[in-house]
């Protein structure tokens, strides 16, 4: 795995707190597993979901770079639903 610049957690103890994150574990008790500081771990927690983020937003920008179109349209059968179902449909293009 790729380390943070200005670390102060070893490059193990940073995997483990990769791990616990994407397992869901929360920051506290990831904290207690991987012995380290519950405010760093929190801190830590928190940079990587920034990151994700950041990274998420660049891949949506690129993948809907051009124009959508979305299309709204409702969806009414009487003999089985008494009320209208909206329907979105979306196209890049």
């Amino acid at each position: 795995m790729v380390s943070m610049r200005k670390r102060r957690l070893s490059v193990y103890k940073q995997d483990r707190l990769i791990e616990h994150l994407v397992a869901g574990t929360t920051a506290r008790c990831a904290a207690a597993l991987v012995r380290v500081n519950s405010k760093a771990a929190v801190y830590y927690f928190q940079r990587l979901r920034e990151i994700i983020a950041y990274q998420l937003e660049q891949e949506i920008d690129i993948a809907f770079s051009g124009e959508i179109e979305v299309d709204e349209s409702y969806l009414y059968q009487p003999a089985l639903i008494r009320t209208h179902a909206p329907i979105f449909g979306c196209r890049l293009t």
